[in-house]
This record gives C-alpha cells, sequence and structure tokens, in this order.
C-alpha cells in the first residue's frame, strides 16, 4: 500500500543516493542506528520470538533492537575474533530466523563465511556503523547481507551527529512515515521516526569526510601496527585484500599483567585506550541466550589511531609498558 509521506520528495532520494555507497539500491534514513536495526527487522519480516544471532563484542544497542522487535538475542562468544565468524557460530544447537553481522570497530566481518555457516534461508543483517568503504571495495561481498544498516551518531566514521539508515534493495521505507494523513490508511502504526529532513544536506560532507578519513588511517596504521608487533603486543589481523577502515585499533596484550599495564597506563586517556566489553556482562541481558564459553581470558584493547597518530612518543611509551 503506498501512503503519502511527508517531505519525501528530499528524504527518497538523498536515501537511495546514500544506498549506494553501501552497495544496495534503496534506503530509510531515521533517528538512529539502533532504530535502523528496528527497521531491518521489520523488513525481514521478525516475528515474536525469533532467536537473531548476535555477536557479543557488539554494542549494546545491538540486542537491545532485537529486544524492542519483540525478537530474542542469540549472544555467541566473540571474544577471541571481535567479529561473527565460523568458528563463534560453532555452538548454535537450532538454527536461528535471523544473525547481525557486525564490522566491529571498524574490523570487516568475512561475511560469506558466515553465510556458509548459516546457509541461505537465515537472514543476515549487516551493521556497518563502525565501518566505512567495504562494499565498493569488495562489490563480490556487496549481496551476502539482505540489509544493511548504519548510523550517522557522535563518533562515527559517518556522522552528522545524530541519525541512522538502512539499506536493501527493495523498498525498505514503508514503514516509515511523518505524520500524515497516510496514518489514517495503515493497518498497523507507521515508525514515527524518518530522519529530519533539515539534516539532509548535511550528509553529502559527511560522505566527504569518512572518505578522506578513511584513506589518512589506511595510508598510516600500517606503520602503528609495525610498531605494536615488534613490541610482542598482537594487533588485529588485517587482511589487505579487505583492509579494515580503522574506526579503532583492537590489540591483545600477551598476558593479564600487560593488559593490565596497558590499560591504566598514564598515557592511556590521552591515547584513548578502552577495554571492550563484552553482552555477557551487560544486566539487562542476564538470563537471554548464550553460546559459546570464554575459554580464555579477554585481553584486548582498543586504541584511538587518531591519537595514537598525533602522539607518537605517548604512542612508544604506551606500547612499550607490554614489556614488564
Amino acid at each position: 500500500m503506498t501512503t503519502w509521506r511527508a517531505d519525501n520528495d528530499d528524504r527518497v532520494p538523498c536515501a537511495n543516493w546514500l544506498a549506494g555507497y553501501f552497495g544496495r539500491d534503496r534506503g530509510a534514513l531515521v533517528c538512529s542506528g539502533s532504530i535502523a536495526l528496528e527497521l531491518a527487522l521489520l523488513h525481514l519480516g521478525v516475528r515474536p520470538g525469533w532467536r537473531v544471532v548476535v555477536p557479543s563484542s557488539s554494542c549494546p544497542q545491538v540486542p537491545a533492537a532485537v529486544l524492542r522487535s519483540g525478537a530474542v538475542p542469540v549472544i555467541v562468544d566473540t571474544s577471541q575474533d571481535l567479529v561473527l565468524t565460523a568458528r563463534a557460530l560453532a555452538d548454535l544447537d537450532d538454527p536461528p530466523q535471523a544473525a547481525i553481522a557486525v564490522h566491529e570497530w571498524g574490523m570487516p566481518c568475512p561475511l560469506r563465511e558466515v553465510r556458509e555457516v548459516l546457509g541461505n534461508a537465515v537472514p543476515i543483517i549487516e551493521d556497518a556503523a563502525q565501518a566505512w568503504g567495504f562494499h565498493r571495495e569488495n562489490p563480490q561481498d556487496a549481496d551476502v547481507a539482505e540489509v544493511v544498516v548504519t548510523s550517522l551518531g557522535p563518533r562515527k566514521p559517518l556522522s552528522i551527529d545524530g541519525g541512522g539508515a538502512a539499506f536493501a534493495n527493495s523498498s525498505i521505507d514503508a514503514e516509515i512515515d511523518t505524520w500524515s494523513a497516510g496514518q489514517r490508511q495503515r493497518h498497523r502504526p507507521a515508525f514515527p521516526v524518518a530522519l529530519s529532513k533539515y539534516a539532509l544536506p548535511h550528509i553529502p560532507a559527511a560522505v566527504e569526510r569518512a572518505e578522506a578519513r578513511t584513506r589518512h588511517l589506511r595510508a598510516h596504521v600500517p606503520e602503528l601496527l609495525d610498531a605494536l608487533t615488534r613490541l610482542d603486543l598482537r594487533p588485529w589481523p588485517a587482511d589487505a585484500r579487505q583492509p579494515p577502515s580503522w574506526h579503532f585499533i583492537p590489540v591483545r596484550a600477551p598476558n593479564a599483567a600487560a593488559f593490565e599495564r596497558l590499560r591504566f597506563a598514564p598515557e592511556s586517556i590521552e591515547l584513548g585506550v578502552a577495554a571492550p566489553a563484552l553482552l555477557q556482562d551487560v544486566p539487562m541481558l542476564s538470563g537471554y541466550i548464550f553460546r559459546g564459553a570464554r575459554k580464555a581470558a579477554n585481553l584486548w584493547l582498543l586504541l584511538d589511531p587518531h591519537a595514537a597518530l598525533a602522539k607518537r612518543t605517548s604512542f612508544e611509551r604506551w606500547a612499550k609498558r607490554a614489556r614488564p
């Protein structure tokens, strides 16, 4: 059923233009990345009780969107790889109804590997909120997931300080409406969460910034990775065929003592060092389905690449603290 939407003469062309950067034909612009995930689940036909795979290293907003849609998050342990892999999916006892594959911290999730494990009957939502540029660089993987979502929020690669988007190869905006006469023609309430038309002019500039930022980081982060490796630290294993966009640099400490020294080092604040939290430690998810056991301590740390490049002396002092 076609419904008139206020101001969509502006919003729809902008959403569809942006969809091209994510390898899709159609887009929808909404008020947040979390709402974009809900919209993606609606687009897939989510029903109450659906089991939706969520990687344990993802943001709590991801399972929150699943819960709001009436589905059940099935949290699989990704503490070793940080992204969804065949190893993470090995402990699933029953096929889920959907999966959310997150390019966490700008690290590419191996979508084809995930598809091979789940099969063609399980739809995949690709969460690119912390990544940029993967779809044009790897067109062979562009159609693995049924839906791609992103965030336009603060500190994201593609940022206008608020908003989100969902992309597919068919219309994905049918559930969205600003207040209009079309509400009276619906069989169920519309999603009243369209991105304001006043935000639209900021999106092209955000794309330019994301492009420039990713080019800069890919050119210079390898220098940091070499320095980390020489000091017995283990940066995330980047693949030259699909390089990360380096929203953060995940670094694995050699042991628990080194992890503590690096996490609480005097330089850690200025370098944006943080320890990623896992979803199994989030109170709101207590009692939900969890698959996979953490076999070792979580020794990953996140490093802000911009800070590390700008403050080389502090970076080198920090990295050397890995050694006793």
